[in-house]
């Protein structure tokens, strides 16, 4: 099981929104600001969340979008994920990616999976190796 890549303060602002702004599937943000988001051509696709600046995200105003490419500055999304609601995304709005519960459920998941045998000493999971004392 492939987990999503989990980049640390990866955060910017949208530029140009979307068009139209409710289905559109690329956006921009400032400039110089796209490498802070790691190329998902390299590290695979990931979730980010996308709100109003200035207003605590939850539900009713914070869109959950997968990135698939980005290309500078310029981020390619799936719109809607993780059963949020695809909202108006605009210019100065803020895009992170941060912790969702796909995160924990990817991570339950790949525990759910292991097996005693796979928690043996001198086991290696993805990249880290078991050690048992």
């Amino acid at each position: 099981m492939a987990l999503d890549h989990h980049p640390n303060l990866a955060i910017g602002i949208v530029q140009t929104p979307p068009s139209p702004v409710t289905t559109g599937t690329t956006l921009t943000l400032k400039s110089g600001q796209g490498t802070r988001f790691p190329d998902p051509a390299t590290y695979g696709a990931y979730n980010l969340s996308i709100f109003l600046k200035g207003v605590y995200p939850d539900p009713t105003n914070c869109e959950i979008v997968r990135l698939t490419a980005r290309t500078t500055d310029t981020l390619t999304i799936t719109r809607a994920q993780e059963s949020s609601t695809a909202r108006s995304i605009g210019s100065g709005d803020v895009v992170v990616a941060g912790i969702t519960k796909k995160t924990f459920t990817d991570i339950e998941d790949y525990l759910t999976g292991l097996t005693a045998g796979d928690l043996a000493a001198g086991t290696t999971i993805g990249t880290k190796y078991i050690y048992r004392v």
